[in-house]
Parts: C-alpha cells; sequence; structure tokens
C-alpha cells in the first residue's frame, strides 16, 4: 500500500464485522460523493485517521477536501481492497460491495487504474456464489420474519447474486416466500412508519443496510432511507444517544418537502427496488484482469473473461465443439479466471477437446480452487479421494470437500456426508453424515436424499422414521436414482413406510433393473417364484 498507513490499516481489520459494515458503507458513499458525504463522515474515527493520513489534521475543510480528493479516493480504494485481501469483509455484502465497486469503476476515470485489480478479483469471488437455495430455505424458515419488513426486504435483496438476477423462476420462488412470509403485502404503510422502523436497527446490521440500498438508483424511497440513516446512524455515539426520533423524521420530511400522510405497499417498493438492481448490473461491465487474446479465436467483440468463459460453455455444452470451448477456456484460465481454470481442467480431465491427462486436469482444479471457487474445490476433493491427477489421499480429498461444501454446494455437502459416513480422511460419524446429506438433499441431490432415506430407514444415527425414509427414498427415484428406486419397490412390496402395493413395487423395480441394478433383478427374480407379483 502507498498511502494508506499500517496502524490505520491495522485499525479497520480489528474491527468486529458489524463494524466494518458500517466503515465500508461510509467509505463506498464517500467515494461516490466525496464533498457531499464529508461533513456526514467527518466524526468517524476511520474518516479520521484518513484526514490524518493525507493531511497532518482530524478535520478537513471543504477547500482541503477538493485540495485532497484525489489521494482521498486512493486511500479509500487501498482501504476497501486490503480489508478485502484480509478477509475481513462480512460475506452478507459482499453482492452490494460488488455492485457498487463495479459502478465506480465504471463511472470514474480516476478510480480504473486504482481499482482495476481488486475489481477482478471481487467479480471473480462474486461469480462463484449461489446464494439461490440457502436464501430461501431461510426466508421459508423465518430467518427474516423477525425485523421489519423494509429491513427484511434490503437484507434479503443484498443476497442476490447475478444467477438470481438473470433467472425470472428464482425471483418468482422467492417472491412467493416472501409474500408466505408476510414480508411484502399490498397493505399500504405510512412514509414515517418505514422511516422509524429503520432508526431502530441493530448497529450491527446499518452497514449492510446501507451498502444495499447503496446500489438502488434513482428511487425516491430508498434515498429518503438513506439520508435518515446518514443523518442519525453516521453522528459520533453521544450526539446520536440524546437525538429526538421523531424529530429527525420530521426534519428529514419537511427538508425533501415530503407528504408526511403518503403511503406505500412493500410489494411496490420491493418491485421499485428489484427493477433498480437489474438495471444496474445490466448496465455494468465485469471487469478482469487483462490478457491477450488468442489469435486462434475470433474475439474482436469480448469484453472480459467471463464472456470468453460464456462462450466456451455455450461451445462445451450447445454445440458439443470442445476443441474450441478447450482455446476459450485457456484464454481466461491463463488471465486467472476460477471458472475457467476449473472448466480447462475438466477438458482435460475427461479428454474433452484435447488429450486426457488428469495430472493437467488437476493442476487447472488446483488454481480455481484456490480462488474459492467451489466447482474447482469439489473435483480437488474428488481427484484426492479417487487418486487420479495426484496421490490418493482422503484428508486432503475431505478438506476441500468441505471448504465446497460451506459454500453451499450440494455434491460438495454429499460427499462431505460420505467422508463421515465411512471414516475417509475423518472420524467416521454417522450423525455428522446425516446433517451433510440433508443439507444436499434440501437442495435436490438425489443421491444424498437417497442417504438420508437410509438413515432413516436404519435408525441410530437419527431416529428410526419409515415414512421420512419412504419419502426420501421417492424423491431420489424419481430423479433417477437406480438404488432409491430399488427401495422404494422394497417399500412398496412390504408396505414400509407407505400402503402395501405389488404393482407399484413391480414398477419401481423395474425402473432399477433396468438401470443395471443386479439386487432389483434378483427381488424381481425372487418374488416373481413366490408369485407376489
Amino acid at each position: 500500500m502507498s498511502i494508506v498507513a499500517t496502524e490505520d490499516m491495522n485499525y479497520l481489520a480489528q474491527q468486529q464485522s458489524g463494524k466494518i459494515n458500517m466503515i465500508l458503507a461510509g467509505m463506498t458513499a464517500l467515494m461516490n460523493d466525496i464533498e457531499g458525504k464529508a461533513s456526514a463522515m467527518e466524526s468517524q474515527n476511520w474518516f479520521q485517521r484518513m484526514a490524518k493520513t493525507i493531511a497532518g489534521k482530524n478535520k478537513l475543510t471543504l477547500a482541503e477536501i477538493r485540495q485532497n480528493h484525489e489521494k482521498m479516493n486512493v486511500y479509500l480504494s487501498e482501504a476497501i481492497a486490503e480489508l478485502y485481501n484480509r478477509n475481513c469483509i462480512d460475506h452478507n455484502v459482499m453482492m452490494s460491495l460488488g455492485v457498487q465497486i463495479n459502478e465506480l469503476y465504471a463511472d470514474h476515470t480516476q478510480l480504473k487504474q486504482m481499482l482495476g485489480a481488486f475489481v477482478g478479483k471481487l467479480n471473480e469471488k462474486i461469480d462463484s456464489v449461489d446464494n439461490f437455495h440457502m436464501l430461501v430455505t431461510e426466508i421459508d424458515h423465518g430467518v427474516y420474519s423477525q425485523v421489519p419488513p423494509i429491513v427484511a426486504v434490503c437484507q434479503v435483496m443484498s443476497q442476490f447474486d447475478n444467477r438470481i438476477l438473470e433467472d425470472n423462476r428464482k425471483l418468482d420462488i422467492i417472491s412467493r416466500s416472501l409474500y408466505a412470509q408476510n414480508i411484502l403485502s399490498g397493505n399500504q404503510i405510512k412514509l414515517t412508519e418505514y422511516l422509524a422502523s429503520i432508526l431502530v436497527l441493530p448497529m450491527e446490521d446499518v452497514g449492510q443496510i446501507h451498502l444495499e440500498l447503496g446500489t438502488i438508483r434513482d428511487n425516491f424511497m430508498a434515498s429518503v432511507i438513506l439520508g435518515v440513516m446518514e443523518s442519525y446512524y453516521f453522528l459520533p455515539d453521544l450526539a446520536r444517544k440524546m437525538k429526538d426520533k421523531r424529530v429527525l423524521i420530521k426534519e428529514i420530511i419537511q427538508a425533501g418537502r415530503l407528504d408526511a400522510s403518503v403511503s406505500l405497499s412493500m410489494d411496490e417498493i420491493y418491485d421499485a427496488f428489484l427493477d433498480s438492481k437489474i438495471n444496474v448490473k445490466n448496465g455494468l461491465v465485469s471487469v478482469r484482469r487483462e490478457s491477450p487474446i488468442n489469435e486462434d479465436v475470433t474475439t474482436s467483440d469480448i469484453r472480459d473473461y467471463a464472456e470468453i468463459t460464456e462462450l466456451g460453455r455455450a461451445s462445451y455444452v450447445n454445440e458439443e465443439d470442445y476443441s474450441q470451448a478447450v482455446k476459450y477456456f485457456s484464454i481466461a484460465a491463463e488471465g486467472g479466471y476460477a471458472e475457467a481454470q476449473y472448466w480447462l481442467g475438466h477438458c482435460y480431465y475427461y479428454g474433452d477437446g484435447v488429450a486426457e491427462n488428469k495430472t493437467e486436469g488437476f493442476k487447472w482444479y488446483m488454481k480455481g480452487a484456490q480462488q474459492d471457487f467451489a466447482p474447482a474445490q469439489c473435483s480437488v476433493g474428488c481427484s484426492y479421494m479417487n487418486g487420479e491427477g495426484i496421490a490418493p489421499n482422503t484428508q486432503e480429498a475431505f478438506k476441500w470437500f468441505m471448504k465446497a461444501a460451506e459454500q453451499g454446494g450440494p455434491e460438495a455437502q454429499y460427499f462431505v456426508g460420505n467422508c463421515y459416513y465411512y471414516g475417509d480422511g475423518v472420524a467416521e460419524n454417522k450423525k455428522e453424515a446425516f446433517k451433510w446429506y440433508m443439507k444436499a438433499a434440501e437442495q435436490g441431490d438425489p443421491d444424498a436424499q437417497y442417504m438420508v432415506g437410509l438413515l432413516y430407514s436404519k435408525g441410530g444415527a437419527v431416529m428410526l422414521d419409515r415414512t421420512e425414509a419412504f419419502k426420501w427414498f421417492m424423491k431420489a427415484a424419481e430423479q433417477g436414482n437406480a438404488n432409491a428406486q430399488l427401495e422404494v419397490g422394497k417399500c412398496y412390496h412390504g408396505g414400509s413406510g407407505t400402503s402395501q402395493n405389488y404393482q407399484k413395487a413391480e414398477e419401481w423395480l423395474r425402473r432399477s433393473a433396468s438401470q443395471g441394478n443386479e439386487e432389483a433383478r434378483q427381488k424381481m427374480g425372487q418374488w416373481y417364484h413366490q408369485y407376489v407379483f
């Protein structure tokens, strides 16, 4: 770092996550409008440290702010990037922060050089995130139902990754879950009530809400709430405690010439916020580290490594042009893009478009895994478990499966369950295995669903429950899991967890046998011999 003092950086990094979120909210607000936001931030310790480092004193006049404008932007850019490098940024604010940093990069020529490398790394991290299943589960379990609806909406939307914003089906599922929890409704609520609910936020939640609202552009409600938050939460502690919240709301309404009696519904606010987020996303250009383009590939209109990787995926999945896919993946992988490194590893591992070379495949998997790309981490785990491309090492396999599982990947969660179930790389623990199998099963992984059914049918690790066992066997069977189809057939045959039905037993055994399940074939022969069918 060239400007941020070491003691300043250590101070920032030592703060609790809620406080760091507040600091990030203040820093991004300041970078968007240094002259306009400086007075709101000047009482903050981080601002005073910055002023001291840059100008030698804790408080700056407007003239001094203008004079040191560029230095302040450099300081703020370096501080945010170093907090990221030190893993100090809470995953709950990663999406909101990413949107704001990308906007700053796109809109401010002065900031491009300062932010370029950091934005590339941040975007790679964000691109690897898939929050959908976990977010829906949290909404359905009432995680966001204990706070005012306007706060809940901001917290939920702060977890919208690119995959969610690009998929209307996912957005519809989230919307229905929010309605089911009464977070969204058509009930009209006064503006003053919304503002009052914002002023009772726990301090640890303020930064997250401020950062998310900062991604909402050209929206009346978001602007008003941001004004309220900056007029209250960025005050010194003593001044904030003495502030009359009702008077503050009245002042905000009068200053903005607002109608205190106006009412809005939460579904109106949500729809407007969502439209803004989608418009902002569609207007942004992702940033990656620059790299020369392979002249063998036509890439004149390609803007970044994400697009190059997507071209590779299209060649691989849709056109089945594996050699062309390898060319695209190689460009982005050599440039350091984690998803491309994973795909290039996949091509080498299975010999798609290039001579099969599991050692080379493992090398590229590992490059992606070291950047926290969950699919690559899972593939590294499989390589270690199977001893393909690297010497077998079950402890290393478990380590990499766990890294991916903690990011929410169902396949990795299933493998973690297997490690605990069989004692591979970790002490055998059937209860812990059940926990991880269930995480994957709830996300629709058929192999995990089968194992959940198996554990319910055996008891021990979990209470014996044949009805639950049948339910999970059926979920897996309907997705084509041959072992689960066998178990469903056995359940129908014996009336275990469901009513006895020989016709359905035969149907499911046939499905399993048609996939080569030897036990299903034997059972069918045995039961035919006994005239059961």
